[in-house]
């Protein structure tokens, strides 16, 4: 597959025609959509942006169009390859960069949680394919979810959540999504963390501002007893281990 080029999988019952995608490139005039009948499959190809200064991409629905659930589930199932969200009346595909040592830095900071909440037993960690039904066709998902027993805060609530900026051009997407998504719908704690600079974001009650700290400053929280996480050592140590597997 072209890297330039993101290939989707439509729903055999999702309608999809010469019309509908006229209705689409309309809506989404910042890339360039072509649909193959055969396949059931959109292709989609940079216009205004390169693909490789974002891990993501967003696709607007026009009026009067969208997914039934059902249909964005089997969409999901489709290109399992993505993290799909769907906010409203936008698709956003995540994932359309894969930088290992930003996949092993993740993969780093989930094992130090899941190490520490064995032993303390305070909740749960998921995958960051789980979508959460944040409100009515808002269905997000988070590079890291932590929940904490017993109950969610809030119905379909997560209670600390890490975003890493896994592209250059992510940060306000990720600031964004934690002011305006996460905080509201019953998150406490919240990182945005910035491999690129080096800096992490420690979001709280008055989630409209955020405390900046550098990488040097191991991050620890009331809420989270006995929990740190060096992120310095943890970017350290996956930048290395990408090199070896390159």
């Amino acid at each position: 597959m072209n890297k330039n080029v993101i290939e989707l999988f439509l729903p055999q019952n999702l309608l999809f025609d010469n019309e509908i995608l006229s209705r689409f490139r309309e809506r989404n005039q910042h890339i360039l959509l072509k649909y193959q009948a055969k396949k059931r499959m959109l292709l989609i190809s940079e216009k205004e942006f390169s693909f490789s200064d974002y891990s993501f991409v967003e696709i607007f629905f026009p009026t009067n169009i969208s997914f039934s659930y059902p249909e964005f589930e089997e969409f999901c199932s489709l290109n399992d390859n993505f993290i799909i969200e769907l906010d409203k009346n936008i698709i956003r595909i995540n994932n359309i960069n894969f930088n290992f040592a930003i996949l092993d830095f993740i993969s780093s900071i989930n094992f130090v949680i899941s190490n520490w909440n064995r032993s303390m037993k305070l909740g749960k960690i998921f995958t960051s394919k789980l979508q959460f039904n944040l409100s009515e066709n808002k269905f997000l998902c988070a590079d890291i979810p932590f929940v904490r027993f017993p109950v969610f805060t809030k119905i379909n609530s997560v209670t600390f959540v890490i975003e890493i900026v896994s592209a250059k051009n992510d940060l306000n997407k990720d600031i964004k999504k934690m002011q305006e998504d996460w905080f509201p719908n019953g998150t406490e704690i919240g990182l945005v963390v910035n491999p690129y600079t080096e800096k992490y974001y420690l979001f709280e009650n008055n989630f409209h501002f955020y405390t900046e700290f550098d990488f040097k400053i191991v991050f620890t929280h009331s809420l989270l007893p006995e929990l740190e996480l060096n992120f310095d050592e943890l970017w350290q140590e996956a930048q290395k281990d990408s090199l070896t597997e390159l």
